[in-house]
C-alpha cells in the first residue's frame, strides 16, 4: 500500500503490477542495499543506470518526445514512454537528440509519507528478490 501511496508503480513495476516504464523492481532488493534505495528515493538524479538515461528527441514535424531508448537500428530508433508504451522513430525524421541531465523519477516522493512509511517502503523494497520474499 505504502509503495502506492508513494507512487512507485505509476512507473515501475512490481511482478505483474505498476507501469512498465522506469526499472522493474521486482528484485532491486538484490541489487541495492537499503540505503541505496532510501538515497535512489531522495534523491533520484543522483545516480541513474545508463540504460534509464531519459532522451529528448525534436522531430522535423515540430513533435517532441521524451522516453528511454530501448533499441536503436540505423533506420529507426525505439523509445519507450512515460505510458509505458514503446514509439519506432524513423531516424530520418529526428532532428535532435539530448540526453537530459536529471531522472524522469522526481524528487521529493517521499515528501507526502510519514517517517515510518518512507521506513516501511525502504524494508519492502529491500525484500524484494530476496528468499524473504
Amino acid at each position: 500500500a505504502v509503495a502506492t501511496r508513494a507512487a512507485c508503480l505509476s512507473c515501475h513495476r512490481v511482478g505483474a503490477e505498476g507501469r512498465d516504464f522506469g526499472p522493474d523492481l521486482s528484485k532491486v532488493g538484490l541489487r541495492l542495499s537499503r540505503e541505496q534505495l532510501l538515497e535512489s528515493l531522495l534523491e533520484p538524479a543522483k545516480t541513474v543506470d545508463p540504460a534509464y538515461q531519459a532522451r529528448a528527441f525534436e522531430l522535423a514535424d515540430g513533435q517532441a518526445q521524451v522516453g528511454f531508448v530501448v533499441a536503436r537500428t540505423p533506420d529507426t530508433v525505439r523509445l519507450r514512454v512515460a505510458t509505458g508504451e514503446t514509439l519506432d522513430l524513423a531516424a530520418a525524421t529526428i532532428r535532435s537528440e539530448t540526453p537530459l541531465p536529471a531522472s524522469l523519477m522526481p524528487a521529493g516522493l517521499l515528501a507526502e509519507l510519514t517517517a515510518q512509511e518512507a521506513i516501511d517502503l525502504v524494508d519492502y523494497l529491500a525484500t524484494l528478490g530476496t528468499a524473504s520474499r
